[in-house]
């Protein structure tokens, strides 16, 4: 495993909690919050998190592919197979923490679940991978689903033309993509973001450049500890503030954080030890417990309100119990949805555990 882009995955996961995290604070508390967000914007760290799950669908594709196009039937027999390892990689800790929330609708009147008929919606709408098309129909805080939908649909069709048009047609097209969308994207509305998928296609691009770059490892490796840290952190601070610095540029903020969050992947898959100042045993930790710390972090936050509101207990200090409960959760989901899901899939030889893209993407 590659340290550093774990770590990466890492980084990437605190900010899209912190983002998150607004529904946490009181009046006499939020105002740190609302401060921070006025000069940053940590919804970037999506950008970094698909950049990464592009550079390992494509490391995977690139250990079984033939550097050759091949038929339709072939490309699709391919795509089905890897589709298939990552439903089974996905499914079992959504399908838990999209339940939870149809649940309490269905019991709760405490205003804090959204209705039945609209929670079941957005379950439906999760378990078919189809979520940043229904999302707008109702958006709340229960809509970061939409992420999963589009990292699955990104999945099916860019596997599929790997195989049927070659590497090197989805390098020219990516490219092309991540271009346009730097000034135009579908939809063109305010729900342009759940569509954001340019940054997969730069994980597909950073992969294709580090296969040729043995002689910018051997610069960068020479560098400094102190000008890693220096790179290091303007990196993290403009990958932070860029989508507020160009807020005005609806398309383009999304580019600038996907061309930043190439160039971390990029420096990371070269294994010089670059971003040793956050590769820790946090920040590593977080990173093994990312995807069901994605998601269960909003569910466990509503759920301790629904308790204090039945109890009548003060909320000055509901957001400590909140976090507190969003890593009790986090860790019962790893534990024993995630993990044991993924040994019963490996004993079964339904995934590989040489497949570093399956098991953590």
């Amino acid at each position: 495993m590659n340290k550093e882009l774990h770590s990466l995955r890492g980084i990437a996961i605190i900010m899209i909690v912190f983002l998150h995290s607004g529904v946490l604070y009181t009046e006499s508390y939020s105002h740190f919050y609302k401060w921070i967000q006025s000069h940053s914007d940590t919804e970037t760290g999506v950008e970094l998190l698909f950049v990464l799950a592009g550079f390992f669908l494509t490391k995977t594709l690139f250990k079984i592919n033939l550097n050759e196009r091949v038929n339709f039937k072939h490309s699709l027999r391919e795509t089905v197979k890897l589709i298939k390892k990552k439903i089974y990689r996905l499914f079992p800790a959504m399908l838990f923490w999209i339940s939870i929330p149809l649940i309490f609708s269905s019991f709760t009147t405490d205003g804090v679940w959204l209705n039945t008929l609209v929670m079941t919606e957005k379950f439906f709408a999760s378990i078919f991978f189809i979520r940043n098309f229904t999302e707008g129909h109702h958006p709340s805080a229960f809509g970061y689903m939409w992420a999963l939908a589009l990292e699955m649909q990104y999945f099916i069709l860019f596997t599929f033309s790997f195989f049927y048009l070659g590497k090197k047609w989805c390098f020219y097209i990516a490219c092309s993509i991540i271009f346009i969308n730097s000034f135009y994207r579908i939809p063109t509305n305010e729900n342009m973001f759940m569509f954001r998928f340019d940054s997969l296609l730069g994980g597909y691009v950073i992969y294709i450049i580090h296969n040729s770059l043995d002689v910018a490892k051997m610069k960068l490796s020479s560098t400094s500890i102190y000008n890693k840290t220096s790179v290091t952190a303007i990196l993290i601070f403009s990958l932070i503030t860029c989508a507020r610095y160009f807020d005005s540029m609806s398309a383009f903020k999304f580019t600038a954080a996907t061309i930043i969050s190439m160039t971390m992947v990029l420096i990371a898959s070269l294994e010089i030890n670059f971003f040793s100042t956050i590769n820790s045993k946090i920040v590593n930790s977080i990173a093994d417990r990312s995807y069901s710390l994605y998601c269960c972090h909003i569910p466990s936050w509503f759920i301790v309100i629904t308790i204090y509101k039945s109890l009548n207990f003060d909320q000055s200090y509901m957001w400590i119990c909140q976090l507190l409960s969003m890593l009790i959760f986090t860790e019962l989901t790893y534990r024993y949805i995630e993990n044991i899901a993924q040994y019963s899939y490996l004993k079964k030889g339904i995934l590989s555990r040489k497949n570093g893209y399956l098991q953590k993407s």
